[in-house]
């Protein structure tokens, strides 16, 4: 299993939701699209995904989400790339209808954590 390293500028940007009970993290959509583009050369797929709503410093589910899921024959390479492009799609969506109060998480296949030093990568 490889582990997705997002630059720390990046990281700093995603908000907890631990005190909604919830161990994830949530970035605005336009954060996330920049995690997206760090996954494109791995084999690391995006699962799916849920959106928030950030009101008076609270998060509070949307009830919204998207998700992919493998098809039997589908090597896995192809489904990285398949679930990469269906969460970049409903992301650039959410940002054109202008969800201003929207965050999102994001569930991939393989874990992600904050690079040691402000560098890209897979460890």
């Amino acid at each position: 299993m490889s582990r997705l390293s997002v630059p720390r500028r990046l990281w700093s940007k995603a908000e907890s939701l631990s005190a909604s009970g919830i161990e994830e993290f949530a970035w605005r959509p336009e954060d996330a699209v920049q995690v997206l583009e760090l996954l494109r050369p791995t084999e690391i797929a995006v699962l799916g995904g849920d959106v928030y709503l950030k009101r008076h410093e609270r998060f509070e589910p949307s009830y919204e989400n998207w998700y992919a899921e493998r098809d039997l024959q589908e090597p896995l390479g192809a489904f990285a790339i398949r679930s990469q492009s269906i969460a970049r799609e409903y992301l650039m969506n959410l940002m054109r209808t202008g969800a201003a109060e929207c965050w999102v998480t994001l569930v991939l296949s393989d874990p992600m954590e904050p690079a040691e030093e402000d560098d890209v990568g897979l460890t």
